[in-house]
């Protein structure tokens, strides 16, 4: 057995060890911490190697780099860029070897590898081509070497670093051979982004296909209009009425040109004024057709409409074209209110700094999703108003085909807002398939065209 001497020596030796261990591990902690780690992107630092030893450390006042033309914090991937840095040493330090700066290039380290320093050699990291150069001026006592690089980076978050080499020679020797060797490194957190394409995606082109048979539909009715100006049935119900419904068709459709999967401020704000002014035009025909149904209910004035002259039916006529023409100017005061003071003041815009495989969502500040709201809120009441107006409206003959259409025009609207709002809150994360399922919102516009 052990003696209690023994013992004791013993526990003091595994705990002088231990400390002397853990001493270590600080230290070790420390000197690679400071290695553009713990976000020190301040400093220049500089690895100093003498006959194999190294020691890391901040640069003396002898030896700085800077970042004359320092990358973008935030790049696209694949993209190249451009960017410039300079070495200065001290003109008295005996700098040695041909060419002066023996070596140059960037490193990239993604973020979570954890220090990026020169040495570090994994697959994971991105390099650009060496340089090698000499000394160029000298400025202020200092040798000087400007180095311009161009440099791509994958989709991530990176750290990057300048890295520099170069000797300094024995005392006056300007032998390579007891030479110290310089390994002098700045940092910069940079993120590289998702590279997209204004409608470069599979699921984009169909959609604007989509909206180009759209267009043709539009085109066609127009013709139609055209060909049958004159008729009693295009006569009878406000030709205007029936223009802005097809125009306001084919504004809604545009919108496919703005909110796709990669946006920018601009079709941020295009996007909503298309939407909000298309949907107008669209929409607020049918709402005032079926509100006719019950301002000027075909049933209870069924007797007289069979004899009464042209100049009765002509003031009816005027009297329904007054009101649309107030309803729909009031919806488009409306419009233009609210989307001037929105647009002009706290217009959505795209967040560049943002990790997102699609850009498809635009960005709102709080003032502008009050507006956002406040819009949304009154669309959302003249499509409940109309459905219901639409469903109490009563009719016989001829006009209940024409309520028959409208009603079930409406009808489908409701269900393909509902059915959008749901997609877009249910499955937000899930973004080819919102934004496919948001422009099948589309096939409305045949609907809302099948009344008179």
């Amino acid at each position: 057995a052990n003696s209690p001497q023994v013992v004791r020596s013993y526990k003091r030796r595994l705990l002088l060890q231990s400390l002397a261990m853990l001493a270590f591990l600080l230290l070790v902690a420390s000197g690679t911490g400071h290695a553009y780690l713990q976000g020190d992107f301040e400093n220049t630092y500089c690895w100093r190697t003498i006959s194999g030893d190294q020691l890391r450390e901040v640069c003396p006042e002898e030896i700085k780099m800077i970042w004359i033309e320092p990358p973008p914090s935030t790049v696209k991937a694949d993209d190249d860029f451009d960017t410039k840095y300079q070495l200065r040493v001290s003109t008295t330090l005996n700098v040695v070897g041909y060419p002066q700066v023996s070596h140059a290039n960037l490193h990239a380290c993604p973020v979570n590898m954890g220090q990026c320093i020169p040495q570090a050699d994994t697959e994971l990291i991105t390099t650009s081509a060496e340089k090698k150069m000499n000394f160029t001026a000298i400025e202020n006592n200092f040798y000087v070497a400007d180095i311009q690089d161009n440099f791509k980076l994958p989709v991530g978050s990176f750290n990057i670093i300048a890295h520099t080499r170069f000797y300094v020679g024995n005392g006056t020797s300007n032998s390579m051979e007891g030479a110290t060797r310089y390994d002098v490194a700045i940092g910069r957190p940079i993120e590289s982004q998702q590279t997209q394409d204004y409608l470069g995606e599979t699921i984009e082109l169909f959609i604007v296909a989509l909206a180009g048979i759209d267009y043709l539909y539009f085109i066609f009715l127009l013709g139609l209009l055209v060909v049958n100006w004159n008729a009693s049935f295009v006569r009878d119900n406000i030709r205007w009425l029936t223009i802005c419904n097809i125009f306001g068709g084919i504004i809604f459709t545009t919108v496919v040109f703005f909110k796709n999967l990669y946006m920018t401020d601009v079709t941020c704000q295009l996007f909503v004024s298309f939407a909000a002014v298309g949907w107008t035009f669209l929409f607020t025909p049918l709402f005032i057709k079926a509100m006719f149904f019950h301002l000027f209910s075909p049933k209870r004035n069924k007797d007289v409409d069979e004899h009464k002259g042209a100049a009765l039916k002509a003031r009816e006529h005027q009297r329904k074209a007054m009101t649309a023409g107030a309803i729909m100017g009031l919806m488009i005061a409306i419009d233009v209110i609210v989307l001037s003071i929105w647009l002009s003041n706290y217009p959505p815009y795209i967040d560049e700094t943002q990790q997102e495989e699609y850009r498809d969502r635009c960005h709102y500040s709080s003032e502008a999703s009050i507006f956002a709201g406040f819009m949304f809120a009154i669309k959302a009441c003249v499509v409940a108003l109309a459905l219901i107006t639409a469903l109490a409206a009563k009719s016989d003959g001829h006009h209940k085909m024409a309520l028959t259409r409208i009603r079930h025009a409406i009808i489908v609207i409701a269900i393909a807002v509902c059915i959008v709002l749901i997609v877009e809150l249910a499955f937000r994360d899930d973004k080819e398939f919102v934004f496919l399922i948001r422009y099948s919102f589309l096939c409305i516009v045949y609907r809302a065209r099948k009344c008179p």
